[in-house]
């Protein structure tokens, strides 16, 4: 709106031509930084722990330099190439780099609409791909995908059908409408192809895979220079140019869209092989998981460990305890840590809207609680807690665990036996004497019900004393599994956790 305005003039604003351009950019961006400003200040979460004077720590910037650096790298390879197209394209005049200018504009139809979905793509499955949840990643993946060839399918039809009618609304010199007609019906063949491209990239944004995309783009970007070159010496003339385009986005959707789900497919094979599908970082690890708060590893993760503590625990919580250790201690009131482990405790789920207001839900409730910091004890990770709960029977239980980073947890310690859990499968904690005959008793019990173990662990805490059978099933563990289970005279506990 600005642009007409202060270019040609309106009622008392004259005319500033170029420099109105240049006005125009300068306060729609002035006016946009103020508008997130002010919704920054709305929000509550981000007003509180937006510290613009606080240092960042290099952790951090270590973190932003390798997902951002290769898109920085990429969009300004883009620019210098389309510079390059742009030189190449005089060599048939004006008309054609007016042409090339004002198509490009009208291709905005396609290409806003792919980035938007991009854009949305990028949170989606970076939250989902941190969670461990693939299948989401690759159902929003897919039902983005069919609505982007649906509108890809349609720009082209469009561009292609209506090249003339199009341009015509734009340009009247009638030595410029053909040479503008013809750009965009060869551009309409790549619409589809585009918006796929587009939205892929996102996708692969948002699971830390910036270097591959920034690889794909160069490459097959790069290409269009040669090609251009060689069709635009043929007898198609500039139309080689526009064909050269066209060419390249076709490739980059094909190749995105194929690698995108090898990557999903390899993960999943990871994943079913019990490995960890963190082994690249995800832009999850900076945005986080779908939570209430600011931190994926300070807030979510603190949550989900709450969370799956007071699963281990039967009834009401009268009284619980934190103690929490290295950046746990330093940051967890600015991070909202407190309220976070309070939520969990409680059973708020990441994305409660009831975290922020926990203390209040917790004097309600009548629960007790405590919070205290441990700046002496070395522990093996910076964000280590451990909560003692007391239940309305008597009951105590003391669990530490872990937050390792994008929602991921785990439990490192029950009372006082090391152990190793993330709470990921359905997991059955069998507390009993350390005694030939349990385990072998335990693995019947889940056989005569048809479980399948995923991953079984023993920890005690010495020969002939107390110890834990961690069972981590596939399947949903039943309660008359664990009725079983407490049969033998030497089990003293069974926990089920379920998913």
């Amino acid at each position: 709106l600005l642009d007409p305005v202060l270019i040609f003039g309106f009622g008392p604003i004259p005319a500033f031509g170029t420099a109105g351009a240049a006005a125009a950019t300068v306060t729609a961006q002035l006016i946009v930084s103020l508008v997130l400003i002010l919704l920054v200040r709305r929000d509550e979460v981000l007003k509180s722990q937006a510290c613009i004077w606080r240092p960042t720590s290099l952790e951090h910037i270590k973190s932003i330099i390798r997902i951002g650096f290769p898109s920085s790298v990429q969009t300004m390879l883009y620019c210098g190439i389309s510079m390059v197209l742009t030189r190449f394209v005089t060599a048939w005049g004006d008309a054609a780099v007016a042409v090339q200018k004002l198509g490009g504009q009208i291709e905005n139809i396609s290409w806003m609409t792919a980035e938007g979905f991009g854009t949305a793509l990028n949170a989606f499955c970076g939250q989902n791909y941190g969670a461990g949840n693939l299948k989401r990643v690759k159902k929003g993946y897919g039902l983005a995908a069919v609505v982007m060839v649906i509108w890809g399918s349609f720009t082209s039809c469009l561009l292609i059908l209506g090249a003339e009618p199009i341009f015509s609304l734009f340009i009247q010199e009638p030595e410029v409408i053909p040479v503008g007609v013809s750009y965009l019906r060869i551009i309409g063949f790549s619409e589809m192809f585009m918006c796929v491209e587009l939205m892929t990239v996102g996708a692969m944004s948002g699971i830390g895979r910036t270097l591959e995309a920034s690889i794909i783009t160069t490459i097959l970007t790069s290409a269009r220079i040669p090609l251009a070159m060689l069709l635009g010496g043929t007898a198609l003339g500039l139309d080689g140019v526009w064909w050269a385009l066209t060419i390249s986005s076709i490739a980059k959707g094909i190749v995105y869209f194929i690698v995108f789900w090898r990557i999903i497919r390899r993960e999943q094979e990871k994943t079913e092989r019990g490995e960890r599908i963190m082994a690249f970082i995800s832009v999850f690890d900076v945005i986080g998981p779908n939570m209430i708060g600011p931190s994926s590893s300070h807030t979510a993760g603190a949550d989900s460990l709450a969370f799956l503590a007071q699963k281990m625990i039967n009834g009401p919580l009268k009284k619980v305890e934190f103690t929490l250790y290295g950046s746990f201690a330093k940051t967890y009131r600015g991070h909202g840590t407190d309220r976070a482990l309070l939520g969990g405790i409680m059973g708020f789920n990441t994305d409660d809207k009831r975290i922020p207001d926990s203390f209040e839900i917790a004097k309600e409730r009548g629960l007790s609680y405590e919070f205290h910091v441990n700046h002496k004890e070395e522990v093996n990770h910076p964000n280590t807690v451990d909560i003692y709960m007391l239940n309305e029977g008597g009951r105590e239980l003391t669990v530490r665990g872990e937050s390792l980073g994008g929602g991921k947890i785990r439990i490192t310690r029950i009372n006082r036996v090391d152990v190793d859990f993330t709470g990921e499968y359905s997991t059955a904690i069998v507390i009993h004497k350390d005694t030939p005959g349990v385990v072998a008793h335990i693995t019947r019990c889940l056989s005569d019900a048809n479980i399948n173990i995923a991953f079984m662990k023993l920890f005690r805490e010495e020969k002939g004393q107390t110890a834990y059978s961690i069972v981590e099933s596939d399947n949903d563990l039943p309660e008359a599994v664990g009725m079983q289970i407490r049969q033998n005279p030497w089990v003293k506990d069974v926990m089920l956790i379920h998913l």
